[in-house]
């Protein structure tokens, strides 16, 4: 009775030290996992693999090795127990929902709920012993995996039970295209221009084949499989109103095992129509990836957003591009000669003068500076600073003399001040270097 009482104290004592937030090898692996999946297995699968290998695996040689055996396993079982506890709390207020499709990926938890059914069977796994002291650490081992089961199994049936709303929708359809951009959207963009390669930039053919193209896009889904969750729906339902629709739709080489109709109809399900072409409702496609998340493969996922990207990039390239507008390269030479270098007449050293201030201005227009400037000059609030650095630049060439104050003062007395510091970055830019270069190039007056 006095072995037992001391082993309740002893277990219950375990219970309290694992309730602490201390470092464990547990942690560890947690804290590795939670940095970055390295294999297949989410988070969650790697857990629980690893807490079933420990259960199944653990055989002591000695009386005391299983003493300390059973404390070890009653360590992570609680904080394995502690890690899913968190994720039913999160589900029952609102998670996260680009976390929603990772909780259960490759997790069912019905199934693991019914596996860890182990933890009723810990005293078997170790060989008998002729004096057993741990029935009440083996006990309190088994109350705990049976509290990690029953977590599990209420996360089986939220999960079960979830219906995402629409801007829950639409924050996963979000998160779902951020990934898929990250990794793919290159990738499309260059097979779209691969694609128009072949019609030797002769802009009429890439237009004149933009549907076919648009059309084998929503093929290449359809064969996919995304959406074959839903054909079975769409059998006997009512497709008159995508009549219309489906008479611009232009398909070649149609897979006898593909009805377009009824792909179309489960298309149109989670797809407007808009200027010719299906778009997608965000929240209705993220609910589907919900509703659907088991079935649907991330081969079909990466199908779907290329159909979308593809068909944005078709009809970009069906609007007609705008025109750029030309660079003004004569004014800002204009503004400088007539305006802006007369104002700094006085600080000109003396062995220039104001012809040669005009060949340095048609110069520099016809350096590598000139569509930057071209392209500053074109902005209003930018053409003091502008005004700032050729004049900066030529006092950095001993062009112009005084100090970056005195050089301000004759362009702008009121504005001085701010009008000093533009003409000092002068200092570090390479406009400095570049004129420096000119003179060494050009003779003086």
């Amino acid at each position: 009775m006095v072995m037992q009482n001391s082993c309740r104290v002893f277990a219950d004592l375990v219970v309290i030290f694992i309730s602490k937030d201390l470092p464990s090898v547990f942690n560890y692996k947690h804290k590795i996992m939670m940095e970055g999946l390295k294999g297949k297995k989410t988070i969650y699968l790697e857990t629980l693999d690893n807490l079933y290998q420990e259960l199944t695996q653990a055989c002591p040689i000695t009386l005391g090795g299983r003493k300390f055996v059973l404390m070890g396993l009653l360590y992570d079982v609680h904080r394995v127990h502690r890690f899913f506890s968190q994720i039913e709390s999160n589900l029952l207020r609102t998670p996260d929902v680009q976390n929603l499709l990772w909780y259960d990926a490759d997790v069912d938890y019905k199934e693991w709920s019914e596996k860890l059914a182990i933890g009723r069977e810990v005293k078997p796994i170790f060989p008998s012993a002729e004096k057993e002291d741990t029935p009440i650490l083996a006990a309190t081992l088994n109350g705990q995996i049976i509290k990690l089961r029953d977590t599990l199994l209420r996360i089986h049936h939220i999960l079960n039970k979830y219906r995402m709303t629409l801007d829950e929708g639409k924050t996963l359809y979000n998160y779902e295209y951020s990934q898929f951009a990250h990794q793919h959207e290159s990738k499309i963009i260059a097979d779209f221009e691969e694609w128009k390669d072949q019609f030797d930039d002769n802009e009429e053919l890439v237009k004149r084949n933009l549907k076919g193209k648009y059309t084998s896009e929503m093929l290449a889904l359809f064969q996919s499989g995304f959406l074959n969750t839903r054909l079975y729906a769409q059998i006997e339902t009512d497709k008159s109103d995508f009549e219309e629709e489906m008479k611009t739709l232009k398909f070649e080489k149609i897979p006898a095992d593909i009805d377009i109709e009824i792909y179309y109809s489960a298309l149109r399900e989670i797809f407007d129509y808009k200027n010719q072409v299906v778009v997608p409702q965000h929240g209705l496609v993220g609910k589907f990836f919900f509703k659907h998340r088991k079935e649907i493969s991330e081969e079909q996922r990466t199908a779907l957003f290329r159909f979308i990207k593809m068909t944005l990039l078709i009809q970009e390239e069906k609007n007609p591009k705008p025109q750029q507008e030309a660079l003004n390269y004569e004014g800002i030479k204009i503004a400088m000669i007539r305006t802006y270098f007369p104002k700094c007449s006085k600080a000109l050293n003396k062995d220039y003068n104001t012809a040669w201030l005009a060949g340095y201005m048609n110069a520099l227009m016809e350096s590598e500076h000139r569509e930057k400037l071209a392209r500053d000059w074109a902005i209003p609030n930018k053409r003091d600073t502008i005004v700032c650095l050729i004049i900066g630049a030529l006092k950095e060439a001993d062009v112009l003399k005084g100090s970056y104050s005195d050089m301000a003062k004759l362009l702008d007395k009121k504005n001085a001040r701010t009008l000093a510091k533009y003409v000092g970055q002068a200092k570090k830019h390479d406009l400095a270097d570049w004129t420096k270069e000119y003179i060494e190039e050009q003779p003086k007056t």
